[in-house]
């Protein structure tokens, strides 16, 4: 079997991105036939055509799917050991961290996160997958989400705590616009899903404690059609605090529930062979001092 040389792991990464060999040959700076050849000894080695063509571009097969997050840990590995072999230093590192963010971490992590970066760490890049997807939990440097979620064998760090709210256009009237039991059950919600269900078992568990239901006459599955959908109608949405500032508008109320629900917990996990890694400790703590500046945080 063909010796798998880490240009050939690059090439293999840079194919799955560019869907085309020659777009791939000339991100890594080498001749379209050299690129060829190393689709030809990859496709050896897995003894799979990884890449088939259709009209446009190259595809990839089940088989390139599934290695894909194997191929980038690898590659991540290496870049640690070259790093590690020297003192690692924020301005010059030209990492690339993999974080598992769901739309609600992204809206209210990334950009404080971003900013952080760009000054202190300009050459250090982010890749953001959403849960759900097909990759391996072990194979992210970084995950964020509730703390329920974490698994078992992840180290973690709590961020901040969050909490629910309405959103609506003044349901409840002149003054504070606070809405009450009554006029919360009548009205119509917008339902954000996917959504932590948690969330909405909680409320929904404390209505049925009162004995009381709401109705929900429109699901949605992005954050940021919110304020339109509920701008000038007798509706509401019920979403975490910290994402009201991302889209709440001047004409928009942000009201407490009418009902009693515990505010949650975000936090941040990575598995533990990385937790001593110099990089990734600078890179949590960076999430850290970025997230717990932030005017709106709840602290853990």
């Amino acid at each position: 079997m063909p010796h798998l040389e880490p240009r050939l792991l690059e090439a293999f990464l840079a194919i799955y991105r560019t869907r085309s060999v020659t777009a791939a040959a000339e991100a890594l700076h080498v001749s379209q036939p050299t690129m060829s050849g190393h689709l030809r000894r990859l496709r050896d080695h897995f003894r799979d055509s990884l890449f088939v063509r259709n009209a446009s571009e190259l595809l990839p097969t089940t088989r390139a799917d599934s290695i894909k997050p194997v191929i980038e840990r690898i590659l991540a590995d290496l870049q640690l050991l070259s790093e590690e072999a020297t003192v690692w230093d924020p301005q010059t590192s030209e990492r690339r961290f993999r974080l598992l963010a769901s739309v609600y971490s992204q809206a209210v992590i990334l950009p404080d996160l971003d900013r952080a970066l760009r000054d202190r760490a300009p050459g250090i890049r982010m890749v953001i997958e959403e849960p759900g997807g097909a990759s391996d939990v072990d194979a992210i440097d970084l995950a964020f989400w509730p703390q329920h979620a974490v698994p078992p064998h992840h180290r973690m760090q709590a961020l901040f705590r969050d909490r629910l709210v309405c959103l609506h256009d003044r349901l409840g009237g002149p003054g504070t616009g606070k809405i009450d039991l009554d006029t919360f059950c009548s009205v119509e919600h917008v339902l954000l899903a996917p959504a932590p269900s948690r969330l909405h078992d909680a409320v929904d568990h404390a209505l049925h404690k009162l004995g009381k239901r709401r109705r929900v006459g429109l699901t949605v599955s992005q954050h940021g059609s919110l304020a339109q959908l509920v701008q000038g109608a007798r509706r509401l949405a019920i979403l975490p605090e910290r994402l009201t500032s991302t889209l709440a508008g001047s004409a928009l109320c942000v009201s407490p529930l009418p009902v009693e629900v515990e505010p949650f917990q975000l936090v941040m996990s990575w598995p533990p062979s990385l937790h001593g890694d110099p990089g990734h400790r600078w890179f949590r703590e960076t999430v850290l001092s970025a997230v717990r500046t932030s005017p709106k945080v709840m602290q853990p």
